[in-house]
């Protein structure tokens, strides 16, 4: 049996148009095999800040990707992400054959 080493990579984006674009270029340029677009809500609290939370629809792409592929995606993401700081989680996974 063949085990293929592969990560799941998940960050945020503004809007439904850039992930589409996004994940268009990470396919073509062939740094995830396949791609995901969830759009989700998310919540916060500021710091100092009593009673007020903070909410908003965020876009989050989720890309299973080659393990050895991660370092170039998040280059790429980086390179081309709107915001200056993002968060780019990455989970172990793995693939196996016969």
């Amino acid at each position: 049996m063949e085990v293929t080493e592969l990560s799941i990579v998940e960050f945020p984006l503004e809007t439904e148009k850039q992930a589409r674009k996004m994940t268009e270029d990470i396919l073509k340029n062939e740094f995830a095999m396949v791609t995901r677009i969830y759009t989700t809500f998310q919540q916060w609290k500021e710091l100092g800040k009593e009673n007020e939370v903070f909410g908003a629809e965020t876009v989050i792409v989720r890309c299973r990707v080659k393990t050895d592929k991660v370092d170039e995606l998040y280059k790429f993401v980086k390179e081309n992400h709107p915001w200056d700081m993002f968060c780019f989680d990455v989970m172990e996974s793995s693939a196996r054959s016969e």
